[in-house]
């Protein structure tokens, strides 16, 4: 997993140098605020309670409730921390929002859902805390990359269904989110098994891997564990509409996860928007990521 790790984390460095480029980062004259170390959910198996912390990065000054992006890492649902994009938060809240990166529990010591569990608590940490940060809470969206998008996924699908929910905290608030974004994610674990065991790369495998420990070590794809935990079980009518981002040139995880789940999330009547990039890898903006990432800025702003 420190492999997929160390292979996303370059490419966070590489699109933050885009973004900075492009004017979306706040400049050291000090236009964005940030918060490190908010304690926003305890959970934990067996009693074990394990506290799990955000950042939220906001505009300096900021005097009105602002829209709020919840940006949930990648890793191989094993690796990875919300430092993975602080900036991003950044860059979120030097666009007049506020950003939000949070950690989760990581397998293969918490399988699933407890990773889910963890971003849902976010969302009603938010929801409970809106006032406090001045977050509106009728526009938040939803952002992850690779594994986080597939948790992303799930969140934006699995609205008001208790088994999801965990014991975190907030009961009383609601972890429903208004839009999603999924970068190079994959929505239907057991069709990507299936795929990565007929044909085995290098990185397939590390796919194949990542996905076992989260599911605390099965591999059989036809199991009922593997469409439990995978998005494409719950698109419905009630799924948030969602732009989509992945590379053709991917190896880890194949670009026709995007265009399938595309087609289902439409199909359903939702709106979805997808943005194939012939020039990325995993996780990769290609080689002219502007117009990407403008377009990424435009739908987590409402537009």
């Amino acid at each position: 997993m420190l492999a997929i790790k160390r292979r996303y984390d370059a490419i966070l460095g590489l699109l933050a140098i885009v973004l900075a480029t492009l004017g979306c980062v706040g400049t050291s004259g000090g236009e964005v605020s940030v918060t490190e170390g908010v304690p926003f959910c305890t959970t934990g198996p067996f009693g074990a309670k394990q506290t799990l912390l955000l950042d939220i990065a906001q505009p300096k000054g900021q005097s009105q409730a602002l829209p709020v992006v919840l940006m949930v890492h990648g890793g191989g649902w094993a690796g990875g921390s919300r430092a993975d994009y602080r900036y991003m938060i950044d860059a979120i809240a030097a666009q007049g929002m506020v950003g939000v990166s949070i950690d989760y529990r990581l397998a293969p010591q918490n399988t699933f859902p407890a990773p889910l569990q963890d971003v849902k608590c976010a969302v009603r940490w938010i929801r409970e805390n809106a006032a406090k940060y001045q977050m509106d809470t009728k526009r938040v969206v939803a952002m992850g990359g690779s594994a986080g998008a597939h948790l992303v996924a799930l969140l934006g699908s699995t609205a008001g269904m208790p088994e999801f929910e965990g014991s975190g905290g907030y009961a009383n608030q609601s972890s429903h989110i208004d839009a999603m974004v999924l970068h190079a994610g994959p929505y239907d674990l057991g069709r990507v098994v299936r795929q990565a065991q007929a044909q085995p790369t290098a990185q397939s495998k590390l796919g194949v891997q990542a996905v076992h420990m989260l599911l605390g070590g099965n591999n059989d794809p036809e199991s009922q564990a593997y469409r439990l935990a995978s998005p494409t079980t719950y698109v419905s009518q009630n799924t948030v509409p969602t732009l989509l981002i992945h590379g053709r040139k991917d190896t880890l995880v194949p670009f026709t996860e995007a265009t399938q789940m595309h087609a289902l999330i439409q199909s359903k009547h939702v709106p979805s928007k997808i943005l194939l990039i012939d020039d990325a890898g995993h996780g990769d903006f290609g080689a002219n990521p502007g117009p990407i990432v403008l377009d990424l800025i435009a739908f987590l702003k409402g537009g």
